[in-house]
């Protein structure tokens, strides 16, 4: 049984609202969705070729191939409680580790501007959260790409900057991400500063 992504009428909630609300004891790191290393640069390669219109008739079939192995559809747990077939353990942490301390702040920040690409999200990490006795209370779903994130039954709703922040995190826990030196603040180049000072402005933050 597949759990695909919700559809578009799914209710939405703030990160900082959900992490507040989610009582657990420790969360294991997933990745999934991701081909190996080598099959991913081929994959990439070929997709950005096809955006030009630059494929052969073998080239093209060889895309749909590898894109049916991971159609980034799929969540990371089914509604029958089944793994994705793709999906690796990372990391484990208690709930009062640092990491997860930090991963608290980061979902904790307050939302001032949220930023969700056109493109549909394709998950390939996740955060599962435990109780003490080993049952799922919730898996966080993160689409790093185009900046979503799921429960599953509800989506969150985040500041832009969290996205950068989570990246961040999960590359520092072992996780393979995508572009890992492309990060959305570096992306607003001059107008970063500019940026910065109007959403200090709206949460009415005065610069020492």
């Amino acid at each position: 049984m597949l759990n695909l992504i919700p559809p578009d009428n799914t209710p939405w909630i703030l990160s900082e609202e959900y992490i507040k609300s989610v009582d657990f004891s420790y969360i294991e790191t997933y990745s999934f969705n991701r081909l190996n290393p080598i099959l991913t640069a081929e994959y990439d390669e070929l997709f950005k070729r096809g955006r030009h219109g630059r494929l052969s008739v073998f080239d093209t079939k060889r895309l749909e191939e590898l894109g049916s192995i991971f159609n980034g559809l799929e969540l990371l747990i089914d509604e029958s409680g089944s793994f994705h077939h793709s999906c690796e353990r990372v990391s484990t942490f208690q709930a009062d580790d640092p990491e997860v301390l930090h991963l608290k702040q980061i979902l904790q920040m307050e939302m001032v501007e949220c930023m969700n690409f056109l493109c549909a999200p394709y998950y390939r990490d996740a955060v599962v959260f435990y109780n003490s006795s080993g049952k799922i209370i919730s898996t966080l779903n993160v689409c790093l790409s185009c900046k979503h994130m799921t429960t599953g039954t509800k989506r969150l709703k985040a500041d832009f900057e969290v996205y950068d922040l989570l990246k961040k995190f999960f590359l520092a826990n072992g996780h393979r991400v995508e572009d890992p030196h492309a990060y959305l603040m570096d992306q607003l180049g001059d107008q970063k500063a500019k940026f910065l000072a109007d959403r200090d402005a709206k949460l009415n933050i005065t610069k020492r």
